[in-house]
């Protein structure tokens, strides 16, 4: 759990004086550590929010007998840090920058070779490196000008300088040689090769469900590989029930956590799942509208949008995570089921081939919607979030998948999340099995609330002459005006910022 803030200054330009303020806004990222680094010719200034999930301490530097500084900062965890380590052990040039070390002999190579979710920062002699996992699960920014660049964990800490910040992609790495001012992009995993990738023929369902469940059962095993204690989300729909219902196995008295609004639907599935497993401790709040407009600022904030969708579902998540027990360190969510597998209703009207694309869409997209939350939502509270559906493992083999083993037809009825509902229904509660889908701020019950609650503070007119927030760009409906009001007066952003926001594009809730 680290927060990454790196400015390097270019030529003779002043410091900026705001330099330990932009980086002080990472704190929430962990504990209160702040390292500095400095010599003649490279500065960086790291806010390091860190607490060790690993054998693998996240922040090294050493200074090299000709006055160099090399360092490297992992947010996130690399499972396979063992064999990387052993990809190093005969040339040790580098006592523990293991990967710096790595990289400098096997080259980009290294990304590929490189599991779990993972920002990693780096500096060599010449080079400043930085690189994102497969499926953008951990965030990286950053912010090239002629007069510096700056690298962040999040928006917030570089959006007051000048220029445009841009999000690394998923499966990217960003080196920038500081001798000849040059800068690269190299992909080392392109999410598009799915929309070619081979389809399995002669699908034997029961091998299927075999490898699904022992897949998912290593990669929630490998997510709670962590010295703190766990906890769990549980909304009662089908993803986040499974998740709990392996999790269960690993961990004693696993504490689960759900947050339900009055006549929400995910109440009576989540007790079921205690029922089913009466070892768990439930914990179980309720939402008003006065909770959620209460913490609708700081969501925004952690979240750095106005995007009405990820608004409505956020909100729910931080008001919980705030609940969370102080000792716990690592909690387990749901996200990923639906894009992989297809939870979505609308998935049910597409052709296979356009299904194919929709779900390499949704997942180029996911890092700046549904991962963004369950980095920065958590981590408000100083927890870390996991999701074990996306697993680089599961998503590989989630598009090796025929697209009827997803959308399931029987008889005049199509079945969403088949695969899933068949491969877990012996450990999971006979109502969840059956349950349709419902987004999160659906089945909490907090979508209508929200929805009601700014159609009522908005007139239509109020909102027809407010709509276009700047030069083209527009908001959807009342509910994202009023995040974007807000959003505004904490980032004053300006067009070329805005317009880099990604924002979704298919209301699926």
């Amino acid at each position: 759990m680290t927060g990454i803030f790196l400015f390097y200054k270019k030529n003779q330009h002043k410091w900026p004086k705001n330099l330990r303020t932009q980086a002080n806004k990472l704190k929430h990222r962990g504990n209160e550590q702040v390292k500095t680094v400095q010599n003649a010719s490279f500065f960086g200034k790291f806010f390091i929010n860190h607490a060790q999930r690993d054998n693998y301490e996240q922040f090294h530097t050493i200074k090299t007998q000709d006055g160099n500084l090399l360092l490297e900062v992992v947010d996130g965890s690399i499972y396979n840090m063992v064999s990387i380590m052993n990809i190093t052990l005969k040339s040790g040039h580098y006592p523990h920058l293991f990967l710096l070390d790595a990289y400098k002999q096997i080259g980009l190579e290294l990304f590929t070779k490189l599991k779990g979710p993972f920002a990693i920062l780096m500096k060599s002699k010449k080079e400043i490196i930085i690189a994102r996992d497969p499926v953008g699960t951990k965030p990286i920014y950053l912010l090239n000008s002629n007069k510096a660049l700056i690298i962040s964990s999040e928006l917030k800490s570089i959006s007051n300088f000048v220029g445009v910040p841009e999000i690394l992609e998923p499966g990217t790495v960003f080196i920038y040689d500081f001798i000849t001012d040059n800068v690269r992009y190299e992909k080392f995993f392109n999410l598009e090769q799915f929309l070619n990738a081979p389809i399995l023929k002669r699908v034997n369902v029961f091998t299927v469900k075999k490898k699904l469940y022992k897949m998912l059962e290593i990669a929630v095993k490998k997510s709670i590989n962590v010295p703190c204690k766990i906890g769990a989300l549980l909304s009662g729909g089908i993803d986040s029930t499974v998740i709990c219902a392996i999790a269960q196995k690993f961990v004693p008295d696993l504490n689960i956590y759900t947050v339900v609004a009055e006549n929400s639907s995910d109440l009576s599935h989540a007790i079921d799942f205690t029922k089913m497993y009466p070892n768990t401790q439930h914990h179980i709040y309720n939402l008003k509208i006065e909770d959620l407009l209460q913490v609708v600022p700081d969501v925004i904030y952690h979240l750095e949008t106005f995007d009405a969708p990820l608004i409505r579902s956020a909100l729910p998540m931080y008001y919980l995570t705030s609940k969370v027990d102080e000792m716990t360190g690592l909690l387990l969510t749901g996200e990923g089921g639906d894009e992989l597998f297809g939870g979505y209703n609308y998935f049910k009207n597409l052709s296979d081939t356009k299904l194919r694309n929709e779900f390499v869409k949704l997942l180029k997209i996911e890092h700046a919607t549904g991962l963004q939350r369950v980095d920065r939502i958590p981590y408000a509270f100083q927890l870390e979030a996991r999701a074990p559906w996306f697993d680089i493992n599961i998503v590989k083999f989630a598009f090796s998948l025929p697209m009827n083993l997803k959308i399931y037809k029987s008889k005049d009825i199509l079945i969403e999340k088949w695969i899933i509902r068949e491969t877990f229904k012996d450990i999971i509660p006979k109502s969840v099995f059956n349950r349709k889908k419902a987004k999160f701020s659906e089945g909490v019950g907090s979508q209508f609330l929200l929805r009601d609650y700014c159609n009522e503070q908005i007139s239509d007119e109020e909102f027809n002459q407010n709509k276009e927030i700047s030069p083209g760009i527009f908001v959807n409906n009342k509910e994202e005006l009023y995040y974007w009001r807000i959003f505004s007066s904490l980032f004053q952003p300006k067009k070329d910022f805005i317009e880099n926001l990604p924002r979704t594009e298919v209301w699926i809730y």
